[in-house]
């Protein structure tokens, strides 16, 4: 039977992994949107010609780095375990 705290841990993994899921789902709807702006405004030069350049902004992909933490976290439940080292 797993301890309270290897519980948990496993509870934040899979929430890690939903949200960066959901995460990676948004930022590439978002994309397309822009995509689909910039066509539409291509006359214009482009969303940020129109809306101007302060005000176009840049959704960093931290999915890599949450996915590697996430490993991290697996390796250390499994340390917990007896006789893990």
């Amino acid at each position: 039977m797993a301890n309270p705290l290897e519980l948990v841990a496993n509870c934040i993994v899979e929430s890690l992994e939903l949200i960066t899921a959901e995460m990676v789902a948004i930022q590439t709807v978002a994309m397309q949107n822009r995509l689909a702006l910039d066509y539409l405004l291509s006359a214009q030069w482009g969303t940020c010609a129109v809306i101007g350049a302060e005000r176009c902004t840049f959704i960093p992909d931290n999915s890599e780095e949450i996915t590697d933490l996430i490993q991290k976290i697996r390796t250390e439940v499994e340390c917990w375990k007896p006789f893990c080292r």
